[in-house]
């Protein structure tokens, strides 16, 4: 089985700059500088795919989630299916080195697809999610660590609210905490069969704050290829006003 693989990162309508990443089988955005929209590409038998919101401001931000995707590059796809936990546990050790070097909070979220031969893993943290679309059902497979997400667990609120509540921004975890302050605890999938046909999507909340899961779905199950998938997506965010970075990376089974 192949994995055809689209990214696409950009600042969006209103921000000035990009704090997002994204890591597409080893491609990622190397030159923060750079404000135009990235586009990249894969096809490979297997791979590591994810998507940072970084956190902390314009500098920091990007910073924190450069640092959790560069790390990936030299990670055997298999180690990363096996112990991603781990790895994560050691980007939020580096991220915390660099909190104490240069005196910022600074942090990131992370999603991230792990696939080998037939079976593929979800590994996230903060608010950034994964999606897949089966059989023309799409269907979350990543956990938010929100406040809003605290309460519609505990049946405070419904989904309904939790889409709209004030606290669905704030995180409960995220890679940059302090060991002292709190143990993270990524979510983590349990290992699952890949179909011929499955289209995974990873984001930032640009997208999903901008859409919604209908919205998504309608655009994902529709006849184009999965790179004018990846453009639309994109295109829609921004015209429904782009108020965040937005960054998309789509993985399809073939």
């Amino acid at each position: 089985m192949k994995l055809i693989s689209e990214g696409r990162c950009g600042r969006g309508v209103v921000r000035q700059s990009n704090q997002d990443n994204l890591f597409v089988n080893g491609k990622y955005r190397e030159a923060l500088s750079d404000r135009e929209m990235m586009s990249c590409s894969d096809v490979a038998e297997a791979g590591i795919y994810a998507v940072c919101d970084g956190m902390g401001g314009e500098q920091y931000g990007e910073e924190a989630s450069l640092l959790a995707v560069e790390a990936l590059r030299c990670l055997p796809v298999k180690d990363f299916f096996d112990h991603g936990p781990a790895y994560l546990r050691e980007m939020n050790r580096s991220l915390c080195t660099l909190m104490r070097q240069c005196g910022a909070r600074i942090g990131t979220t992370f999603v991230g697809l792990s696939a080998v031969g037939d079976m593929g893993r979800i590994l996230n943290i903060g608010d950034s999610r994964a999606y897949l679309l089966r059989a023309g059902r799409l269907t979350k497979l990543s956990r938010d660590h929100t406040q809003a997400q605290q309460m519609l667990d505990l049946k405070l609120i419904t989904p309904e609210q939790a889409a709209s509540h004030p606290d669905r921004h704030k995180l409960t975890q995220h890679l940059g905490i302090f060991p002292e302050e709190m143990i993270i605890e990524p979510y983590e999938s349990d290992g699952f069969p890949l179909y011929r046909g499955d289209l995974f999507l990873l984001c930032s909340d640009g997208l999903t704050d901008m859409l919604t899961e209908v919205e998504l779905a309608q655009i994902l199950h529709g006849p184009l290829r999965v790179s004018e998938k990846a453009d639309c997506l994109y295109k829609a965010a921004v015209q429904h006003g782009g108020k965040d970075n937005i960054t998309v990376v789509l993985v399809q089974a073939v």
